[in-house]
């Protein structure tokens, strides 16, 4: 197709193409930045191969498909090759590195939380979590949907069991 005979819904289909090639490069360089500042190392590895393959697989394809539009390619070889084969893996090799990362996001920010609302000594709850919870279950209470109950338990000499043995102690 020569330059001269390209209709406008040609040229749609050519801007079309033409941004979405941008988006993805736009979302495939976020997605360099991210695994390249990223504390989190369990799944960034893994996303980060496979986001290396999906990238030229990517972008390869829809220039194929873009080029495609100008000169006279096959069929075969513009849409068959190049935007479903090529095009599709990739952005599937991408899809799964993000949701890879996404599942090691979530998993760090449960394991923040968890470590934000227990005591790292005892594994207990904390005094926050405790509040938070008791409120729920006064809520609850003043609903007439549970009748709580609280058990207080008071050691002595805790204080001086702590500073003699420390408070890692393991009685025994």
């Amino acid at each position: 197709m020569s330059v001269e005979r390209v209709y406008l819904i040609d040229w749609l289909r050519v801007a079309c193409k033409g941004s979405k090639f941008f988006i993805y490069l736009l979302v495939l360089t976020w997605l360099v930045y991210f695994i390249l500042t990223s504390q989190l190392r369990a799944r960034t590895r893994t996303a980060a191969i496979l986001l290396f393959i999906g990238l030229p697989l990517v972008l390869a394809g829809i220039s194929l498909d873009l080029l495609g539009e100008f000169f006279h390619l096959s069929t075969l070889l513009k849409r068959i090759v190049g935007e479903l084969i090529l095009a599709n893996t990739g952005t599937f090799l991408v899809l799964y590195s993000m949701m890879l990362m996404i599942m090691e996001l979530v998993q760090a920010s449960c394991r923040y939380q968890r470590e934000a609302e227990s005591d790292p000594l005892t594994g207990l709850y904390n005094r926050r979590t405790f509040f938070a919870s008791a409120e729920s279950v006064l809520k609850e209470a003043r609903e007439g949907k549970r009748s709580p109950m609280l058990a207080i338990l008071d050691l002595d000499n805790m204080k001086k069991i702590n500073d003699t043995w420390g408070h890692q102690y393991v009685w025994g």
